[in-house]
């Protein structure tokens, strides 16, 4: 018989580890994403505008990064979401 499985917050905790997402603007300048937190992530739905979700995610790197990619062709921010939502192993 196998053994039972655990279900333990801390198990969960030590597997949900996720580095910094960070994005390199160029050669002198990156911006550092934390992690987003539950709180966070529990916000979201298929109805969150954009911009709520870009929030939500960046915390306070919201403001460096659109100023960054703010005149960008719009495909830059999708890719960007793409890649912190696998990144954080949200999905997406």
């Amino acid at each position: 018989m196998a053994p039972a499985k655990s279900f333990a917050l801390a198990r969960y905790r030590a597997e949900a580890v996720h580095r910094p997402f960070e994005l390199i603007i160029d050669a002198d300048k990156s911006i550092c994403i934390q992690p987003p937190k539950t709180a966070d992530v529990i916000e979201m739905d298929a109805s969150t505008p954009t911009r709520e979700v870009l929030r939500l995610l960046t915390g306070d790197q919201y403001e460096p990064l659109v100023e960054a990619i703010g005149d960008e062709d719009a495909g830059v921010l999708i890719a960007i979401l793409k890649d912190m939502q696998e990144h954080f192993g949200l999905g997406g």
